[in-house]
Order: C-alpha cells, then structure tokens, then sequence
C-alpha cells in the first residue's frame, strides 16, 4: 500500500536563500499575472480563468524569469485551485515585501543526491536529519517570518507490514 508523507528539511547556507529569494519574486510575478488575468476577464464580462488558460498565458514566461516551466505551472495551478477553494473572484497581490518566499516544484526539476538539492542547476545544501524513503512527488521551498527557508517534499512509500504481535499491548 502506497502512503504520501511530507517531510520538512532547513536550508542551510545563506547564499543559498539569497537565490531562493529570487526565484520567489518570479513565483510572486507569476501569481501577480494569473491575478491580473482574472480581474481582466471579470471586468469584461468574460468566463473566469481557468488554469488551462493560465497556462497559454504564461507560456515562455520562464525563461525570462528564471525558474522552470514546471514551478510556472505550478503556481497557476495553485492560484486556480486557491481561488475555487476560497470561491473568490480574485485573490490578493504577492508583494515581495509582505508576502513570505514560497518557491513550488515538481519532481522533474529537483534532484537529491546526499544532503545536497539541485534546483535550476543551482545546489542547495539541507540540515538533513532523517533520510528520504520513498519516490518524491511534488514539493515546494518555503521562508519562515525569520527569514529561514526550508523545503517541503511530499514522499510516496511503501507501508510496512505489520505483525499480529504488533497490535498486543499490556
């Protein structure tokens, strides 16, 4: 049987946050964007976004900021998911003073080799204090109000079989 588990890691070197830091303001640009695309249909009268279109809109926009296609579609993924959740016609502007860095990515962009991430070609070293079992899904690099940043990772792995003994207690 197949479980997800998520496991948070402390980045640990300064010049690492520094790149991190920016990547979250091209996060922040792109949610910006997906932002301005909903309110532009709704004062027009048009149908609400929908990621589909979020995606064409965005469309070759990596390059030029930075990060990969992936955590583009991430975020509008997520901006889209957020705003039917909520069910809001618009959500509130990232600002790179106010808002905490977040930085999604999906497993084809992040490699782990030791206590070391990859992401963009660029290293990243982690506090790695318990090791990762299992196959990476999905995740994302998050900054704390102290200004810390760690990575999240959603793990899939394989349950362990439990004994009939296990279950015995006194």
């Amino acid at each position: 049987m197949l479980l997800l588990k998520t496991l948070r890691y402390r980045v640990k070197d300064k010049q690492s946050g520094k790149r991190l830091a920016a990547a979250a303001r091209a996060v922040n640009i792109v949610w910006n964007h997906c932002n301005a695309a909903q309110r532009h249909a709704l004062a027009r009268n048009q149908r609400w976004v929908t990621k589909l279109s979020l995606f064409q809109s965005t469309k070759g926009s990596s390059r030029d900021l930075g990060i990969s296609a992936q955590t583009v579609q991430a975020v509008c993924e997520e901006y889209d998911m957020r705003r039917r959740e909520t069910r809001r016609r618009h959500l509130r502007w990232r600002s790179n003073n106010r808002s905490l860095g977040w930085v999604p990515f999906k497993n084809q962009v992040i490699r782990i080799t030791g206590s070391v991430a990859t992401l963009y070609g660029t290293k990243i070293r982690l506090w790695l204090h318990r090791p990762i079992e299992g196959r990476i899904k999905c995740g994302n690099f998050s900054q704390d109000a102290r200004g810390r940043w760690y990575i999240n990772l959603s793990v899939e792995y394989e349950a362990k079989e439990r004994s009939a003994l296990d279950d015995v207690g006194v």
